[in-house]
């Protein structure tokens, strides 16, 4: 797990879209199925304000999409509905 966690952080740190991309479903899903939420929202809220600034294009707004679908299963796994419902509208 611990290459895994280095892995997402290199790849956000770096911008990697396509790689935050694959990444963000299949750790998304682990964390869910582990009840690991805090860290799925930590996850996913550094690579969300990486990517929230970035020049807007097809690649970053479908990252960013995905981004925001995962937050909103963790949030509604997590009981946080009204994090989950703005992270999905």
């Amino acid at each position: 797990m611990e290459n895994i966690r280095a892995a997402w952080k290199q790849d956000v740190d770096a911008e990697e879209l396509a790689a935050i991309y694959k990444l963000t479903q299949s750790l998304g899903l682990y964390y869910q199925m582990q009840s690991q939420y805090q860290e799925a929202q930590a996850a996913q809220l550094q690579a969300f304000h990486k990517l929230e600034h970035e020049t807007p294009s097809e690649e970053v707004d479908i990252t960013l999409a995905v981004i925001l679908v995962d937050m909103g299963w963790v949030g509604i796994r997590y009981g946080q509905l009204r994090e989950a419902e703005s992270a999905l509208n």
